[in-house]
């Protein structure tokens, strides 16, 4: 076999395995054509938590518990945390 021959199979072999993938993605056999997929090239999106709803709601309730006493360190004295049940 020449350099020619076998770089004319991998060729062949080549468009064979992309064209058996993407027919068992469109046939529903596999979730996705890996070669249609494109590259992740998008920049992560900067966070802000002054501006995230979630982060707002557990900085409230943190505050709020604060002034109600209800967070306390563990320490010596106090070695458990705060109950929600009423003495």
């Amino acid at each position: 076999m020449t350099n020619d021959n076998a770089a004319s199979r991998n060729r062949i072999d080549d468009e064979l395995a992309r064209r058996t993938d993407a027919a068992r993605a469109e046939a529903g056999v596999t979730d996705y054509d890996p070669n249609a997929v494109p590259a992740a090239t998008d920049a992560a999106l900067p966070f802000d938590p002054a501006f995230d709803t979630d982060e707002q709601e557990i900085e409230s309730v943190t505050a709020r518990r604060e002034a109600q006493g209800a967070t306390t360190p563990l320490s010596a004295d106090n070695p458990f945390p705060p109950t929600r049940y009423a003495d």
